[in-house]
């Protein structure tokens, strides 16, 4: 499966830089709007079957506008939202948010038990996403995408395919409405192939 992880438009809480990972959190503004209507001209000639999206608002309306292009209802799947932010949910993001991609660059790592702010583990977010990703492959779809979270998305993509490594990360970090693709099967191996809309060549 080729598969198109679509970070959501930009949202209030960026805006303002507030740590906003619960439900039902920030909508987006009128600039993450026109971000999200500028996402089906940019997978033009992607022969899309799937549309998934989390549970939180933002990536309804980051959807809508790829759904309406290609005529699919996209599924809510619950599994494919953020990393909680724990106790720095609501905080500043100059505050907080190294010590939240610290705490995720230790799962990348191999540290997948550490909690984060007394919340989750990188396991069990490993985990809830792989099932989503694992009923999107029983849809039989050869090409999909989803909408979902600026932090989930690279963590999973980089525990799943190895790839790319935390400075390359941390050097191109995925703004609002960027893509990364990437193709195969869980069962199988995903690897990289695009990374904000770049061919993945290594490092």
């Amino acid at each position: 499966m080729r598969l198109h992880l679509i970070r959501h438009g930009q949202t209030e809480a960026n805006e303002a830089l507030i740590m906003d990972t619960r439900y039902p959190g920030a909508n987006l503004t009128e600039l993450g709007r026109k971000q999200a209507a500028g996402i089906p001209a940019r997978l033009a000639g992607e022969p899309i079957t799937s549309l998934s999206m989390s549970n939180l608002p933002r990536t309804h309306q980051t959807i809508a506008p790829l759904a309406a292009a290609l005529g699919i209802e996209p599924v809510e799947r619950p599994g494919l939202a953020e990393i909680d932010a724990g106790a720095w949910d609501g905080t500043s993001i100059p505050e907080t948010g190294f010590k939240y991609l610290e705490v995720v660059g230790q799962w990348v790592s191999g540290d997948m038990d550490v909690r984060l702010a007394g919340g989750t583990t990188g396991r069990e977010v490993k985990a809830r996403f792989d099932h989503e990703i694992a009923a999107i492959e029983k849809t039989g779809a050869e090409v999909a995408a989803l909408v979902a979270h600026g932090a989930v998305i690279p963590f999973w993509v980089m525990v799943t395919t190895g790839t790319p490594s935390i400075d390359y990360f941390r050097e191109h970090r995925l703004m609002n409405t960027d893509i990364i693709t990437v193709e195969g099967t869980l069962e199988s191996g995903y690897r990289l192939v695009m990374w904000a809309g770049e061919p993945y060549i290594g490092e």
